[in-house]
This record gives C-alpha cells, structure tokens and sequence, in this order.
C-alpha cells in the first residue's frame, strides 16, 4: 500500500478512453489502465525535461493535463506545512515504477490464460516493487520570535487557493510575499489546461511581507470571456513559483 499524507505530492499521468471511444468499445469512460487502448489524457503532473516548451510537447500529444508548467521549466516546487516546533526536516524524492493498482488490473482482467496471475505472483515474490529513493536532502529549520507579546502579522508567504472555487462570474486570489526588507519581483498568470496564456494579472513589484487580493471576471487579455473549465493560476516570484488549480462553471 502506497501510504500518503494530505501534503504529499505524486508525479504520475492518468491515461484512460475517451467517451466516443469507450462507447464504440463498449467499456466504461475515463481513466483506465488498459493502456493499449487509451486514446488520451486526463491527468499529467510529470516534470518536464530541460528543453521543455509547451508548443514542443504538444505537437506529440504530450503536454502536460490538468497541471501547468511554462516554458523552460524543468523543476516543480511543492509547498508543505511544517509544525512550529520543526527544528530540521528531511526531504525525499521516491521513484515507482509499477503500483499495486496496474498489477491487480492485468491479474484480473486477464481472463483466458494464467499469464495475470503468473505476473501478480512473480510481482510478490520480488518484494511488490517497493519505491526506490532517488534522491534526499537534509536541511535545518530556524524558526525566530521577534515579540511573543505583540507578534508581526505573518502571512502564508505564497499563492493561496482563490475564492471561492469553482465560481462563477468571479473570484479572488491571494498574493502573499515572502518577508524581509523591500521588494520582490513577482507576476499573476493564468493558463488553460493546456498550458496556453489566458491572462496577466500583475507583473511588477510586491512590498516583502505584503499581501495583495486580485478578482479575475473570467475574461483574457483582450476581455473577451473565456470558456468554462480548467485554470490554472500561477504566482511568481523572484526564482520561485507556486501554481493553484481553479474551475470557471457557467
């Protein structure tokens, strides 16, 4: 079993048929691991390599789906919520390569030999393909309390999740800069799910500390509306970016 948090971020892709094909095929729509048969894509979180553009990937259908990542960008970067009490942290990348899910799939839907149990049983009796560590990073957290008795307003330091979601004419998303002295650069972009450019809500300079409310009308750049669906808005700031999924109903 594959244990998870609430915070835990998976890079996978989520295959499956599409309506007209699973009609013709007569087998249920959606995601599915009949791998052989998908004709599309209904989720995919994976990295991009260096080199990435999302023209580029598109054009051989594999861009990513339901997530964004802008041109260029070979890194994702997760928030996670520590408790106050965190002096250190550790911090570890795992790679599967197959999961209890597909292996359970291809033993029971293989109905005319033994070759799907065969597989189950060789796939138990190598230990079920446990994650392999690909990579871990050790780091200190110092945490600092300037006055217990009148403490600074803090905010989350990043892009929080718009309000309300789904919505429908309008919603608010919240900007919060990191703290310190001065100012970061920072921008407010929103992209469909296919990773074009919908609109630019802000780009310019953000007090370190601040915090900044922006409404979006469901419109593009040049006002016209846009459709429901999808969006996916990103914060960045500086090197650094955060990305927050919203759904537009009409």
């Amino acid at each position: 079993e594959l244990l998870e948090d609430y915070q835990l971020k998976i890079y996978e892709t989520h295959p499956g048929l599409s309506p007209g094909l699973a009609s013709a095929l007569g087998l249920p729509g959606g995601k599915s691991f009949h791998f052989v048969l998908s004709d599309t894509v209904y989720f995919d979180n994976r990295i991009p390599p260096r080199g990435f553009t999302n023209s580029g990937f598109e054009s051989i259908q594999s861009q990513p789906v339901d997530y964004t990542y802008e041109d260029g960008q070979y890194w994702d970067e997760t928030r996670y919520n520590l408790p106050k009490t965190s002096d250190s942290l550790i911090v570890t990348l795992y790679y599967q390569s197959t999961s209890k899910e597909y292996i359970e799939f291809l033993r029971d839907e293989n109905t005319t030999n033994s070759a799907g149990q065969n597989l189950y049983n060789a796939w138990v009796n190598q230990g079920k393909c446990p994650p392999v560590t690909m990579r871990q990073e050790r780091t200190t957290v110092n945490v600092t309390i300037t006055d217990s008795d009148n403490p600074p307003t803090l905010f989350p330091y990043g892009l929080e999740q718009n309000y309300p979601n789904p919505f429908n004419p309008t919603t608010t998303i919240v900007l919060d800069a990191p703290a310190g002295d001065g100012m970061v650069r920072a921008s407010l972009t929103l992209y469909d799910v296919r990773g074009r450019k919908v609109v630019t809500l802000f780009a310019g300079a953000l007090p370190c500390g601040s915090q900044r409310e922006f409404v979006w009308d469901g419109t593009d750049s040049k006002g016209a509306a846009v459709a429901s669906g999808v969006y996916f808005c990103r914060f960045t700031w500086n090197d650094r970016s955060e990305t927050r999924r919203m759904v537009l109903l009409k």
